[in-house]
């Protein structure tokens, strides 16, 4: 009995040690895909930032005296797509509030699309995008990029894979302060 107790976490010791291994895989995959893509960004043409892990790349510059504060109601468009080196394409959308997009991708929905409209920072998104929308500015457009430590970590949902990185295009129409 005592010799199958040892057994039992010896056994649990490995088995936690391949998987937090095999994780550390995934994520220095996605960091090699996010990197690849942050390469490809011509520096000079778009403002570039990493805030706690999450990457903006500022497509159009918004009012900077309009930044999001926590409890801010924000308005905004967004598609959202498991990244590849080549950014977002029709193949890797898995959702949008765009009519356009979702009728071009062949995105069925039983609700109407239409401008998503909700609190900053109470915790509505996932944690990626959730920590990207609070550091754009209103009338901003950005690439929001992450982890999947910031996304869907080890779960795969619908189209997205475990362990993916994501990326959001995120256009800010209002902020208003609470």
């Amino acid at each position: 009995m005592r010799y199958s107790k040892i057994i039992f976490f010896a056994v649990l010791v490995i088995a936690t040690a391949c998987a937090k291994d095999k994780e550390a895989d995934y994520v220095a995959a996605q960091e090699k895909t996010i990197d690849t893509f942050w390469a490809s960004i011509d520096g000079d043409e778009y403002e570039k930032t990493i805030n706690d892990d999450i990457y903006r790349i500022v497509r159009v510059k918004g009012d900077e005296t309009q930044s999001i504060s926590p409890g801010d109601m924000i308005s905004f468009y967004y598609t959202g797509a498991v990244l590849t080196s080549s950014g977002i394409t029709n193949a890797n959308i898995f959702d949008t509030n765009i009519a356009a997009v979702a009728t071009t991708i062949g995105l069925t929905t039983t609700t109407e699309l239409k401008i998503r409209e909700d609190i900053a920072g109470a915790g509505h998104f996932i944690d990626g995008l959730e920590k990207g929308l609070l550091q754009m500015h209103k009338g901003e457009t950005a690439w929001i990029v992450f982890t999947s430590r910031h996304g869907y970590g080890d779960k795969a949902i619908n189209i997205i894979p475990a362990y993916s990185p994501i990326i959001f295009e995120v256009y800010m129409v209002d902020v208003k302060k609470q």
